[in-house]
């Protein structure tokens, strides 16, 4: 077990080092022992399993060997709120990097329980929003079924309607649980409960987008007239939204094109550019959407203000597709900067980064998915 650095942030320097000062905790009891790390790898002094970051105050990201970290997800319980929010999210952060494995994102998510503390299901969400889109076709029935056996427990604790005295945060779960048991799981009760919720009339609420996001996702045959019929007789702009990006979200390359047909015809331009980031993030007709939209580039361009034209092309960091692509990507956008081309540098960046964690992973995916 080791802890990056140094940090950007947090470490004080003495002459030319750096001192970061580590706090650890037995999970087996003991009082937080404190250590400072300079320059070279230091050796904790506290007992196994121990928490390499106690209280989570830290500015640094903790890394731990497999078995170690199956010892801590099996006692997550003995973790404190930001204890589980900083382990799973370094240990995602450093998946993304290389120096950690999805499968090993999966052990945490494992023994994460039934705690109602959003942004620890935030990184769930995250993760396996990445696995829907990275995973292929012929493996998806692993994905489907992991997601079942992972998360399917987690819902059936908090259920479709609110506990008398639950903690107002459960609502946020349980529309994160909803969304990744429909959409990345395939789960059929879920899928059937929001159908059903779908067909019965409009849709308010926390769990309202999670149900759109479940419904377009079997894409139905006649659910995208009714969404733009919803979108059209919408009454306030929040349900615009919700159904304008159920629109974007069917995942079906025909009706990706021809949503941001309307993007032109239908939709107001200010509304566009998040539009056209849904309409990218599409796992299925994102790229084909990037094609039409550089075919018009200058066009639509003119068309959008300086401050949103970053977001024609945000959404590209989403996609999951092959290294040909991002060279393909990165070389159009060089040649054609615009407003914010920071901005667009960065998901450029983001984009090639989670190509290339898709690339490490494939060959292990069997194996993670099992």
């Amino acid at each position: 077990m080791g802890t990056t650095g140094p940090p950007a942030t947090g470490p004080s320097a003495i002459g030319s080092s750096w001192v970061v000062p580590v706090l650890s905790r037995s999970l087996d009891g003991g009082p937080v022992e404190r250590q400072l790390l300079r320059d070279r790898p230091v050796e904790l002094t506290t007992p196994a399993p121990a928490l390499a970051n106690a209280g989570g105050v830290g500015i640094y990201r903790t890394s731990y060997e497999t078995a170690e970290l199956a010892a801590i997800a099996a006692r997550l319980g003995q973790l404190t709120e930001i204890e589980r929010a900083v382990l799973i999210g370094d240990t995602w952060a450093l998946a993304r990097a290389g120096q950690r494995s999805i499968a090993d994102v999966l052990t945490l998510v494992a023994g994460l329980g039934t705690e109602p503390e959003p942004s620890v299901w935030e990184v769930v969400d995250q993760v396996f929003d990445f696995l829907n889109r990275a995973v292929p076709d012929s493996q998806r029935g692993l994905l489907q079924a992991k997601t079942r056996a992972l998360l399917g427990p987690v819902f059936d604790h908090f259920g479709w309607e609110p506990r008398v005295g639950e903690d107002d945060r459960a609502q946020i779960v349980r529309a994160t649980l909803i969304r990744r048991l429909g959409v990345t799981g395939a789960d059929e009760k879920v899928r059937a409960e929001a159908a059903s919720r779908f067909d019965a009339g409009g849709l308010e609420g926390d769990l309202a987008d999670a149900i759109v996001a479940t419904v377009t996702s079997m894409n139905r045959p006649g659910d995208y007239d009714e969404l733009l019929r919803r979108f059209q007789e919408a009454k306030d702009p929040q349900t615009e939204e919700r159904y304008r990006a159920g629109l974007a979200g069917i995942p079906d390359e025909a009706l990706c094109l021809k949503t941001y047909e309307h993007c032109f015809e239908t939709f107001r331009m200010q509304d566009v550019p998040i539009v056209i980031v849904r309409l990218m993030q599409n796992r299925v007709g994102g790229i084909a959407v990037w094609s039409a939209l550089t075919e018009q580039w200058d066009e639509v361009v003119a068309k959008v203000p300086d401050m949103m034209q970053f977001a024609l092309v945000i959404g590209l960091m989403f996609q999951v597709t092959d290294e040909a692509f991002v060279e393909r990507a990165v070389r159009f956008h060089k040649d054609h900067p615009i407003a914010g081309q920071q901005r667009v540098d960065q998901a450029l960046e983001r984009l090639a980064n989670s190509v290339a964690l898709a690339t490490r992973e494939r060959p292990h995916f069997a194996a993670t998915l099992a």
